[in-house]
């Protein structure tokens, strides 16, 4: 035992403290019986050896419940123990039995009568050894028995514990601010009135009170007016998985805030070394609600390539960019009120669904703007003039990094050279039409999100409905199973070239309404009709 005690104090054996407690115990008991193999037994009677039997079993009980109580084996570990006990225990009295039988010349050995009684001396023998093996084999089963149930319910409160201190711990780490799923950063800087860089105010404040509500508190993080400092110590505070960045950007750099309020344009590379795992390791994507900021995101997505990226790729007009960043929000928000991990996609699906119900269009809205010389940039006219009022308000892609090329998620399905796209999550191609299995995607997303926001008749979703609903568990359960089976998107390579030019997406404006159109037709075959009535609504 002393042994056993030596090796579980160093580190280095401590690794096999169950090893060397079970040879410690089976050890012991070993000793005390070969204590009595050097006896002298010639002399003994029949009630001497039947004394010495007593013991030995009075030996055998104590260390078997030592060894199922005082050294927290499992059960199995215990078993093996106090089988091999039991064991040493019947070689060891009938090795005694034998050797006292031969010494005191008995002669042969009978099996004992059952009217033997203890102190005779005419017998060879008393039926003493048998009592003590049955009374020996039933202890072993009472025992066995008994550290059956009793490791049952050391697991059963160990893993209740183990849940009790998880939510705990979970809980804390919510109220302390260490479990925060998005990290958003507003910025909003002003120039002087003298520089050639003139950035027109955005209305954030609507953004950031949309936000609030749809994400829970504990998991949301809210750096406004934010410098890249304050981008750094949040990102170390918190370890989100989701940043937002919601601002200008300008030539390739997002526009941080100085503590002054004049603008700051950091390198690009600065701001994605703050993505890196080191500093981040929980997140996994970038929400980057600013004008022209496909550049960064590809940056982003090449050098950090287990990250996705959200971006506009034109200009855009900044209450389309809010009513995606509040589809984008509610998505965000049911997946994280229900404890589940956000899927990004269906959240960039929101997005899309809720920018077109708000009356937005994807396209390039620089494409229909006057030239600088134009009558009408002095003048505007909003009635009736394209190059004024585009029908187009910006163009919000997803990037992804897969085998090492930047893939976007294309929301024009239509095109002939995505039909050689790849299906995330199926290894082979499908023989239906992208048209069809992007129609399929959007409308899973759809359907879901207008169940969880319980759609008024005007097609807005009610104030804060979406954040503090229910999860999509039972959602999702009439769509083929989507929880276990990811939602098929369609991803095609794209270079940085073709994602500023936008030729991916030249029909991108009307093809939120072809999937909205063809979701229509697949809720009739909906079982759920509230399904059917609320995506109808």
């Amino acid at each position: 035992l002393l042994t056993a005690a030596f090796l579980c104090h160093f580190s280095r054996t401590r690794q096999w403290w169950r090893l060397a407690v079970m040879c410690s115990t089976l050890c012991s008991y070993v000793s005390i019986l070969t204590a009595d193999a050097v006896l002298n037994v010639s002399q003994w009677l029949s009630c001497d050896k039947d004394y010495n039997s007593m013991w030995q079993l009075m030996w055998l009980l104590a260390v078997m419940q030592c060894t199922s109580l005082f050294f927290a084996l499992d059960f199995v570990h215990v078993s093996f123990v106090l089988v091999l006990q039991w064991a040493s225990f019947v070689a060891g009295l009938l090795f005694l039995q034998a050797r006292w039988h031969q010494q005191s010349e008995q002669g042969e050995w009978r099996w004992p009568e059952p009217e033997l009684k203890m102190n005779s001396t005419d017998r060879s023998s008393s039926r003493f050894v048998v009592d003590c093996l049955l009374i020996a084999t039933v202890a072993l089963f009472m025992l066995l028995l008994a550290m059956r149930r009793l490791n049952r319910s050391e697991r059963q409160n160990f893993v209740n514990t183990f849940v009790l201190l998880h939510k705990v711990n979970s809980q804390v780490k919510q109220m302390k601010g260490t479990r925060v799923e998005l990290l958003a950063l507003f910025s909003n800087p002003r120039v002087a009135e003298s520089s050639p860089i003139q950035l027109r105010p955005l209305a954030l404040g609507q953004e950031l009170k949309h936000l609030l509500r749809a994400v829970p508190a504990v998991h949301l993080a809210v750096e406004p007016a934010a410098g890249l400092d304050d981008v750094r110590a949040a990102i170390k505070a918190h370890d989100p998985r989701i940043i937002l960045f919601s601002g200008h950007s300008f030539m390739g750099s997002l526009a941080f805030e100085l503590p002054n309020g004049r603008i700051d344009l950091p390198p690009p590379n600065e701001f994605i070394e703050l993505l890196a795992q080191p500093a981040a390791p929980r997140l996994k994507c970038v929400f980057l609600n600013g004008c022209q900021t496909a550049e960064l995101a590809y940056k982003i997505v090449s050098q950090l390539p287990w990250l996705s990226a959200i971006c506009w790729c034109s200009i855009t007009e900044d209450s389309a960019a809010r009513a995606f960043a509040q589809g984008f929000y509610d998505a965000v928000g049911c997946y994280i009120a229900g404890g589940e991990s956000v899927q990004v996609e269906l959240a960039y699906w929101a997005g899309l669904e809720r920018m077109h119900t708000d009356g937005f269009r994807l396209g390039d809205p620089s494409l229909y703007l006057h030239p600088p010389d134009h009558a009408h940039v002095r003048n505007p006219q909003f009635s009736g003039c394209v190059g004024c009022c585009p029908p187009v308000h910006g163009l919000v892609v997803m990037l992804s990094n897969r085998c090492g090329e930047v893939n976007v998620l294309t929301t024009d399905a239509r095109e002939k050279h995505l039909h050689t796209s790849r299906i995330s999550g199926m290894g082979s191609s499908l023989a239906t039409s992208p048209c069809d299995v992007m129609a399929a995607s959007m409308s899973s997303s759809i359907v879901s999100l207008s169940t969880v926001a319980s759609w008024r008749s005007d097609g807005t979703p009610n104030d804060g409905a979406l954040g503090h609903a229910a999860s999509f568990d039972g959602l999702n359960s009439g769509m083929a199973g989507s929880r276990s089976h990811p939602l098929p998107s369609i991803w095609t390579a794209v270079t940085l070239d073709e994602l500023q030019r936008g030729d991916l997406f030249k029909r991108a404006q009307s093809s939120t309404r072809s999937t909205l159109e063809a979701t229509i037709s697949l809720s009739s075959s909906m079982k759920h009709s509230s399904m059917k009535a609320s995506l109808q609504a």
